[in-house]
């Protein structure tokens, strides 16, 4: 079962400090790395970024970490379930000549 977890880079200086708080989440598996993260040109949201459907720094409209892992789980479904689709009929289509 994959997990999300902090990547963020902390500064020696935040390594001093007794609460961290992340900036970057990661979640794997064999053939997918999903990021959610902070981005200095958009603060106040978090960004999905993942390359396997083709996402990078798309705005997830929200302050909040947990609905942004949420939110980003839901729409990388989604977009592999559209690509999967597509890729059925694309066969299909190639079978009926």
């Amino acid at each position: 079962m994959s997990k999300w977890k902090d990547r963020t880079s902390y500064s020696r200086n935040e390594d001093l400090v007794s609460e961290r708080v992340p900036r970057t989440w990661e979640i794997e598996s064999p053939y997918l790395r999903i990021i959610v993260s902070r981005w200095i040109h958009g603060p106040g949201s978090w960004f999905l970024t993942c390359e396997a459907v083709e996402c990078d720094r798309l705005d997830l409209n929200t302050d909040s970490a947990a609905l942004a892992k949420t939110l980003a789980l839901a729409l990388v479904s989604a977009r592999l379930t559209e690509m999967a689709s597509s890729a059925a009929q694309m066969l299909k289509d190639e079978e009926a000549g």
